[in-house]
């Protein structure tokens, strides 16, 4: 199955080489009757150059669809997902502990979002016949919808083969993540999924807007002054309230877990994590940085 290259598939226009042709002719001599310099070919920047300029885009040749190192590695941090719920399981000793470590679910999305900020992703094109004989060519690209329990996503994939196992009968083309995250802005209120039909890894939409800007993503787990913000809003320290955390459950739901003090008084507490959940449930700082959350009472008992 052949590879499509960005812009020449999407729009019908011939792939035009960045290398210039070879000199061809005689040289013709100054008008001092001495022969002229060659033309110097340009060096690998300036063809680059030239390259944006014409709005064309250069293409690695020995790119036949395999996924790529950044996007396999961070792919293959999924498969172990069963370690997960060992990973994040916080002692249930000293309360305000040390934070956990990052899961593998986390770790990957991290490294997945990272991926294809710089690595090519593959989007499906389906061709029809034209009625003027055997010639088949497409129209504008209309990207796949994929459900899922966030909503709607656009789907892009991670090789030809993840392509091929889900929509066999799509031509694969490669493009780039920041388009296909400009248009799940708009078309999905901005989610996208890796691989439907194989990894299905749904790319939260904090980190689908942050692609779109060509900015870093900081996932939620990871920012600290969230972490703090929350503590405040839910009264870390006091009536009970012992600490929180937040972890990324999959499938673009984020949890905010609370650690209440067992031995506390029942109704106090009781009350005191009403009154913790409502006010971080109306945080909109929080509801920026996530896609979906689930805010977790969770009862420990100090040492």
């Amino acid at each position: 199955m052949g590879l499509s290259g960005e812009g020449g598939a999407v729009e019908g226009k011939r792939l035009l080489s960045s290398q210039p042709g070879p000199v061809s002719g005689p040289i013709p001599p100054s008008e001092g009757g001495a022969a002229s310099e060659r033309i110097v070919r340009p060096d690998a920047e300036q063809r680059e150059k030239i390259a944006a300029r014409l709005g064309l885009k250069n293409r690695d040749r020995s790119d036949r669809g395999q996924a790529l190192p950044l996007t396999r590695a961070a792919l293959e941090l999924f498969a172990s997902e069963t370690l997960d719920a060992n990973e994040k399981e916080t002692s249930s000793e000293g309360g305000r502990g040390k934070a956990p470590n990052e899961s593998r679910v986390e770790a990957g999305l991290n490294a997945l979002v990272k991926a294809i900020s710089s690595e090519r992703v593959i989007v499906p094109v389906e061709f029809t016949q034209t009625t003027q004989g055997d010639k088949e060519k497409h129209g504008a690209i209309e990207f796949v919808r994929v459900p899922t329990p966030a909503g709607d996503a656009l789907a892009i994939y991670s090789s030809v083969q993840a392509l091929a196992h889900d929509r066999p009968w799509a031509r694969p083309m490669a493009y780039d993540a920041f388009k296909v995250c400009l248009a799940a802005l708009v078309e999905t209120g901005g989610r996208i999924v890796v691989d439907p039909g194989s990894a299905q890894i749904v790319v939260p939409r904090p980190a689908v807007a942050a692609l779109a800007q060509h900015d870093e993503w900081l996932p939620a787990w990871k920012d600290a002054e969230l972490v703090s913000h929350l503590r405040d809003l839910a009264g870390v320290g006091r009536n009970g309230i012992l600490d929180l955390r937040i972890s990324y459950e999959g499938e673009g739901l984020f949890r905010v877990d609370v650690l209440a003090d067992a031995a506390f008084e029942q109704g106090m507490l009781r009350s005191s994590l009403d009154s913790a959940l409502r006010r971080m449930g109306s945080s909109q700082r929080l509801i920026a940085a996530v896609d979906r959350v689930e805010l977790t009472p969770r009862l420990v008992r100090k040492a």
